[in-house]
């Protein structure tokens, strides 16, 4: 009598095992690459959001009036550690109206991030003053004649 082995056999082979493993193994190196590109873009998102929040707060001190607007100046933060700024400043067209840049910049490392805004401010100096802001001249015609003259007082002489 001669004994034949049965079609049917339990389990694996050698060689089905090895072609699983090395799906699940490029599967896995997958995945891991993905974790790191994920790790990376919420690092940047952090750093981005970090530095709009510094340079909105040194434009605010601009125009809170603690930094002169007409002045180009650059530093450090004291409680930031690593983030630098520079400020620029250009006159416009406006009287007391600055164009103020601000850039924020980490420094140079594993992870250098940088981010500029600009925004036109009022010189807070000159607020509540008078003096500079010349009156109007209005002229009034009243039948033939014509008088014309400085508005004091919201009246016309």
């Amino acid at each position: 009598m001669i004994v034949r082995p049965s079609a049917h056999r339990p389990g694996l082979t050698l060689l089905e095992t090895m072609v699983a493993l090395a799906i699940f193994t490029i599967g896995l190196t997958a995945l891991s690459q993905l974790i790191t590109i994920g790790s990376r873009n919420a690092l940047e998102a952090s750093l981005h959001a970090d530095a709009m929040r510094l340079a909105q707060s040194k434009l605010a001190e601009v125009e809170a009036g603690a930094v002169a607007p007409d002045s180009s100046t650059s530093g450090t933060y004291d409680t930031e550690t690593g983030w630098q700024w520079q400020m620029d400043s250009s006159q416009t067209s406006v009287p007391y109206v600055y164009l103020i840049t601000v850039t924020v910049s980490r420094s140079p490392g594993s992870y250098p991030h940088s981010v500029t805004m600009t925004q036109m401010v009022y010189d807070s100096r000159q607020m509540g003053k008078s003096g500079e802001i010349a009156n109007p001249t209005t002229t009034t015609t009243t039948g033939t004649a014509t008088t014309t003259g400085t508005t004091t007082g919201g009246t016309t002489p």
